[in-house]
């Protein structure tokens, strides 16, 4: 554990050191953008009505699906994936390899799920230790952010072997990026209290949340659902 997140944080600075006020710059734009059309209320998505028949935790006050889950992409059938690949215009691949042979395509959801697509990868060669997916959080997921919330990240899969997942949430605050870091334990989905975090609430200028997938082999996985929401805590 101790080795992958030295590989997490290098990867980090890789990717983000050379383009970190394009990103910030990128941000801000499309936080106006959101606030402009009123993008301040529970689903923080372009659909609202595919976010209200989620089942989501009680007293949820946001919620959010990317757009690979939530909408039609254009992507090549089996296209194949590089470091730096997008997903949709909220998301990205990062490899910590190069060599790979990826395959991704947008599928249709099956008839029960509630997201309408879902994401096949196909893992031919894989030369590396993880492979990560990145999805930009909207800006309505900071609007109001605070100690007071737990931010729960779902993961939907199915795979031909058992695969480790972790899921990640970056908040940039300042200079500095906080990060919390858990695994999928058997359970959909992965709970982050920011009450042990070191959030600082008035420096906070975006956000995203990688899902880790370590030493991938050569295997093929669904990702039938990604989703991501915020509730305040129970107070004592």
């Amino acid at each position: 554990m101790a080795r992958l997140g030295g590989l997490f944080q290098q990867g980090f600075r890789r990717r983000f050191s050379g383009d970190a006020d394009a990103a910030r710059a990128g941000a801000l734009t499309r936080r106006a953008r959101e606030m402009a059309a009123g993008v301040e209320q529970l689903a923080g998505s372009a659909d609202a009505q595919q976010t209200a028949n989620t089942r989501w935790p009680l007293h949820t006050d946001w919620a959010w699906r990317p757009e690979a889950w939530s909408g039609q992409l254009v992507v090549d059938r089996g296209r194949a994936v590089s470091n730096g690949s997008p997903l949709g215009s909220d998301a990205k691949f990062f490899l910590d390899c190069r060599q790979a042979e990826i395959a991704v395509r947008q599928i249709d959801g099956k008839p029960d799920a509630v997201a309408p697509q879902a994401i096949a990868i196909e893992v031919s060669r894989f030369e590396g230790s993880f492979f990560s997916l990145a999805a930009e959080l909207p800006g309505a997921a900071l609007n109001g952010l605070s100690r007071r919330h737990l931010l729960r990240i779902g993961l939907d899969l199915e795979a031909k072997r058992h695969i480790a997942v972790y899921a990640r949430l970056n908040l940039r605050q300042g200079p500095n990026v906080l990060q919390l870091v858990r695994r999928f334990e058997g359970e959909a989905h992965v709970d982050l209290d920011l009450a042990v975090s070191d959030l600082d609430e008035e420096r906070l200028s975006d956000g995203w949340v990688d899902l880790i997938f370590e030493a991938p082999l050569a295997t093929w996985m669904v990702l039938a659902d990604v989703t991501v929401s915020r509730r305040p805590r129970a107070a004592l």
